[in-house]
């Protein structure tokens, strides 16, 4: 973190007595890790702090963190007087927050996304960090706050899911190197792996055999697979159990693209993109408004129907990938 940045952020921190710290919807590991691990770090300054989250938490994210910590719904502006959003790259992903946090007086965004367009008044963006917890872990090594062993695990946790366990393209020598620091101040990697690996639900289960007889390969280099709410519903399921679908998908042979599209409402469906190396779906993400990384990426897309959404994203997605296959012929010649 840059020293003009880190002492602006730093000074308006100490100046707020009130804090109050917001995730994305759908909260994946990442966010709720660094908003945790903030959380402490914030606590240690004797601030009052309270965190916000659109729904409950999935099983595996209730092994690791603390749910009676959060509060779910209203969110009273006149009780804070700083606001604080983690792994936030644009303001509809706020949710229900979303109008309260862009008029508020005070904001500071901490995130390791792309971004077109800031909403933040102080918003510090390092889009060379694999995840949102290096961004945190950096913050607070620079108030020199000891770093617990159940704070180590949080982030560590957080870490290997955005990079999926160091293997996806955004992995780098920051990324390992802060998960040695990590495991060396007593972050247990074992409980890590539990929760982001091996802790699935029945819910989950019977989504994925859904998931997988919906699977449609188109151009013989997109995998797509769609989850309506009646599918959602009939494996009592929540967003959250479709976590990870989409880069499952990337394993097939050939498949250079992939997208799990699911239905949030009536006709509104969420796309959570994944891509192979050279192959930048941030790209399509954004020609819906969405954004990300460059091999993982998502947004959403009002239709009327399901098949519309999924019509709709093909279209860019095609389109995407005969643009690069003109500009890979035209660089070679």
């Amino acid at each position: 973190m840059d020293k003009k940045t880190f002492k602006k952020i730093k000074q308006t921190i100490n100046k707020a007595k009130s804090i109050a710290l917001f995730c994305h919807i759908d909260p994946d590991f990442d966010c709720l890790s660094s908003m945790y691990a903030l959380r402490y770090c914030l606590i240690q300054l004797n601030k009052n702090v309270q965190m916000f989250t659109h729904e409950k938490f999935s099983l595996n994210k209730k092994a690791i963190f603390d749910e009676s910590l959060v509060k779910i719904g209203e969110f009273d502006a006149n009780q804070f007087d700083l606001v604080m959003t983690v792994d936030v790259p644009s303001i509809d992903r706020l949710g229900i927050y979303a109008k309260d946090i862009e008029k508020f007086e005070k904001t500071i965004k901490l995130d390791h996304h792309q971004v077109r367009e800031e909403f933040a008044k102080i918003a510090y963006v390092n889009t060379e960090k694999s995840s949102c917890c290096e961004i945190i872990f950096d913050l607070i090594k620079l108030y020199k706050i000891k770093i617990t062993p159940e704070i180590a695990t949080i982030l560590y946790c957080g870490l290997s899911s955005d990079t999926n366990s160091f293997v996806n393209n955004n992995t780098n020598l920051n990324s390992l190197e802060t998960a040695l620091e990590l495991y060396k101040l007593g972050g247990d990697i074992i409980k890590a792996s539990d929760v982001n690996t091996k802790m699935k639900t029945m819910a989950e289960f019977k989504l994925k055999k859904i998931f997988y007889r919906n699977v449609e390969i188109v151009n013989k280099e997109i995998a797509i697979s769609t989850l309506t709410l009646a599918e959602m519903k009939s494996a009592d399921a929540i967003k959250q159990d479709s976590e990870g679908f989409s880069s499952e998908l990337l394993s097939f042979e050939g498949i250079n693209i992939s997208c799990c599209m699911t239905q949030k409402e009536e006709n509104l469906f969420s796309c959570s993109l994944r891509s192979m190396t050279g192959y930048d779906v941030s790209q399509i993400a954004g020609k819906f408004n969405g954004g990300g990384h460059i091999c993982a990426a998502g947004c959403k897309i009002k239709a009327k129907t399901i098949d519309d959404a999924k019509e709709k994203f093909l279209k860019e997605a095609i389109k995407y990938l005969k643009n690069k296959a003109k500009e890979t012929n035209e660089s070679s010649k």
